[in-house]
């Protein structure tokens, strides 16, 4: 194999509203609204202390304080979620892990698709692995989004384990175990998907499993 070309990193063109003034590539650094940016996340830095002592809660054994803000989200995402999805047709999928426990997924069709078989994005959610749920707003917004500038697909949100109650690789196999199941030709035809046409898509930690 060819040896991969090494990329230069030290200076980058950058769109910001200050232009480099001497007509070179400008380091990052260099650029005022980096600063600005710096400064700006040192002054929220205290607003994750919150965050931080559920962690250090969670390391401990205790779980309350992430259940409950779970729940706050849930709530929230789920409300945005099934309105997006409201006139979609929603199919609930039940899926074999090796251990022989049922991973749970959802699957909806838009409006008017009736028996066609279509392309499918395999969505996994974000949340730093640790947050959200398949009924997530984002993956939600991005269906309507991508349903409005394409042809008619399918969105299969996968439910998959959350750490640290199940720690890695529990994600991951998750997503496998998913992917096969609709890799199945006869049986991604019996949920009117296309197994030859699958998408593999995700948000923040969700991206990374879809890596």
């Amino acid at each position: 194999l060819e040896p991969w070309p090494v990329v230069s990193v030290n200076s980058m063109r950058i769109p910001f509203l200050s232009p480099p003034t001497d007509g070179e590539e400008t380091p990052l650094w260099r650029h005022p609204e980096v600063g600005l940016i710096d400064w700006l996340i040192q002054l929220s830095f205290p607003l994750l202390l919150p965050l931080e002592r559920m962690t250090t809660a969670a390391l401990s054994g205790d779980l309350s304080l992430l259940l409950e803000l779970r729940g706050k989200m849930d709530q929230r995402d789920g409300v945005q979620h099934d309105s997006v999805f409201s006139e979609w047709r929603l199919t609930l999928l039940q899926m074999s892990r090796a251990d022989g426990s049922t991973l749970e997924a959802r699957l909806y069709h838009p409006p008017g698709s009736g028996d066609t078989l279509l392309p499918v994005v395999l969505w996994f959610h974000g949340g730093g692995y640790t947050l959200s749920t398949a009924r997530d707003s984002h993956g939600a917004t991005f269906a309507a989004e991508l349903a409005a500038m394409v042809a008619e697909v399918a969105w299969l949100s996968v439910e998959y384990r959350l750490a640290p109650e199940h720690p890695f690789p529990a994600a991951p196999l998750d997503g496998a175990t998913a992917l096969e199941y609709i890799c199945d030709a006869s049986r991604a035809a019996s949920i009117k998907i296309d197994s030859s046409a699958i998408h593999v898509a995700g948000g923040a930690a969700g991206a990374g499993g879809a890596a």
